[in-house]
């Protein structure tokens, strides 16, 4: 089965042993350490966050040890309630991951020995090779975080562990052991410890003074990387022709490529080294144009040259997007981007200088979609960093001052996208108030059309009421008439009176009709009015409703008047 393919570069992870061939640019470091390693008991490595002190451990320091000596690499991490292993808990952990066998000659001090303590772990480990072990505490600063109790137990068992041959419990109880287990006992135990630690958290190794007091006496300052290292660590990786261990095919750089990565690098021309942490972000990406270009090309020679090199302005632009992208899901992206780009970092508006915010881990967890879980994956990507703080939790900063360019270009471009949001908002709502505007004028419209309609048929209404009348006037001209006549005849003829009164009446009955007729005429065309009155004070139509109110006056007369007349006729 073959191996697993990796990159030459490991971007923000740090090497690790087995790729110590890919490891170049700090041979000088890796002597002066190993020298002090070799020569003192305790050894403090310190640098800034990004130097590189894990990878010089891992990649450059272990490899080049004893073959007798025994690494055993102690991560703490940050103490979370409930779910961390105690300083000496973490330490016996990967004692035993190391090194899982105890030796048969030692086991005779599980009868006089405290199984729990450090002393007692690595005697039982330490066989008759005389075996050295090297305890590497990396990023130690996270030891402050731990509860106060276990902190003093730790330091205690490992004062203890280093500097105590045998532990006077340990030699009253060996009185009556025989001649070959005294033996044994009286081996020293080979244990040495180096603390890797960020520079401004030095503090840490100062609180545990009082238990090892020569914790800070040899101290290793690692810096960042000079120009002649920086250019081995661009360019040696790319030469390895061992194909079958990287992902891209060996490759190399145009000088003036090479010079161009050192400069863009820099912070400025003043500056004098060089960061691993950014480094390691250009020669990843770098890496990964030539594995695309491999795969359409395969026979020729690849060659860096210096237009094929990421645009250092978006560079680590580049790298915060891809972390981001690189979270499970779009509202994780979302809340982390909200976090980081409105609360940990800001641009002054009058000069201009872009800088950090350090925040409490508690604050940022109220923020939505935030909780420690995120902080804690962003935290292992290194776009934050977090340090303990004074009221026993935890602050966040974004990890490096180079990323910050690129986070406010992400926030100004997500306050672009937000204001075109908020345009398509604005034009969405004016084309919908724009549309209820249109439908209101057309009902309004409507409406003064269906009132110009009633008005029509109440000026319809009013001619047909006058026609009435005017009929019914000369049916009743016409029946005064007859009457006049029958009357003149009354003497002619005594028959003829009969049919003259008939024929009164019968007209006097005609006149009575026409009048209700007439009546309902005006009580319908009242009617009208009052509906078309109503519509008018509906539409606030005051010229309209003036004049309605008026006609109905006028038919209030005119009915008054018609009731008088079939009141007349009916006597």
């Amino acid at each position: 089965m073959s191996k697993q393919r990796t990159r030459r570069y490991p971007g923000l992870n740090y090497f690790t042993t087995e790729q110590k061939e890919q490891f170049f640019g700090r041979e000088a470091e890796k002597a002066a350490l190993l020298a002090l390693v070799l020569t003192e008991k305790i050894v403090a490595l310190f640098g800034k966050s990004g130097y590189g002190k894990s990878s010089l451990l891992r990649a450059g320091l272990i490899p080049e040890l004893p073959a007798r000596w025994l690494p055993v690499i102690v991560q703490l991490g940050a103490y979370q309630a409930g779910q961390s292993l105690s300083p000496l808990e973490r330490t016996l952990a990967q004692l035993d991951a190391a090194l899982p066998v105890d030796t048969p000659e030692t086991k005779f001090l599980e009868a006089i020995s405290d199984p729990t303590t450090l002393w007692h772990r690595f005697r039982r480990k330490q066989g008759v090779e005389n075996r050295q072990f090297l305890l590497l505490f990396d990023q130690f600063e996270e030891f402050q975080t731990y509860p106060q109790e276990q902190r003093e137990q730790f330091k205690q068992q490992l004062a203890e562990l280093l500097f105590t041959r045998i532990p006077q419990r340990v030699r009253d109880a060996s009185d009556e052991l025989p001649d070959e287990q005294q033996v044994v006992l009286a081996r020293p135990t080979e244990v040495k410890a180096l603390f890797a630690i960020r520079e401004d958290r030095l503090s840490v190794l100062d609180s545990l003074a009082d238990k090892l007091p020569a914790i800070l006496h040899k101290r290793y300052h690692l810096k960042g990387l000079d120009d002649r290292q920086a250019t081995e660590a661009i360019v040696k990786p790319a030469g390895l022709s061992q194909a079958e261990r990287y992902e891209s095919p060996a490759f190399r750089y145009e000088p003036a490529a090479i010079e161009a990565i050192k400069h863009g690098l820099k912070k400025d021309e003043q500056d004098a080294t060089i960061e691993s942490f950014l480094l390691q972000i250009c020669c990843e990406e770098i890496e990964r144009g030539v594995i695309e270009r491999s795969r359409k090309v395969t026979a020729e020679e690849i060659v860096v040259t210096e237009r094929e090199l990421p645009v250092f302005k978006v560079l680590f632009e580049q790298y915060y997007r891809n972390k981001i992208a690189a979270l499970p899901d779009e509202a994780m992206q979302n809340a982390a981007r909200r976090m980081i780009e409105d609360h940990l970092v800001k641009a002054d508006p009058g000069s201009g200088i872009a800088y950090r915010i350090n925040a409490d881990g508690r604050v940022l967890c109220t923020l939505p979609g935030v909780d420690e879980s995120l902080l804690k994956r962003l935290t292992d990507v290194f776009l934050l960093r977090s340090e303990p703080n004074t009221t026993g939790g935890f602050s966040y900063e974004v990890s490096h001052d180079r990323l910050v360019d690129g986070i406010l270009a992400m926030k100004k471009e997500y306050e672009a996208e937000e204001a075109e949001k908020r345009r398509e908002q604005e034009r969405i709502e004016a084309e919908r108030r724009a549309r209820e505007a249109e439908e209101k004028a057309a009902e309004e419209k409507r409406r003064a059309e269906e009132a110009e309609r009633l008005r029509n048929d109440a000026v319809r209404g009013r001619k047909r009421a006058r026609i009435f009348a005017i009929a019914a006037g000369l049916v009743a001209a016409i029946a005064i008439l007859i009457g006049v006549f029958a009357f003149s005849q009354w003497q002619a003829a005594q028959t003829a009176t009969h049919n003259a009164e008939e024929a009164r009446k019968a007209a006097n009955q005609k006149l009575i009709e026409a009048l209700q007729e007439k009546q309902q005429r005006v009580e319908v065309e009242l009617d009208n009015a009052r509906r078309a009155l109503a519509v008018y004070e509906k539409a606030v139509h005051v010229p309209l409703i003036e004049q309605t109110k008026m006609h109905m006056d006028s038919l209030r007369i005119e009915k008054t008047r018609i009731e008088k007349e079939i009141e007349k006729a009916h006597e």
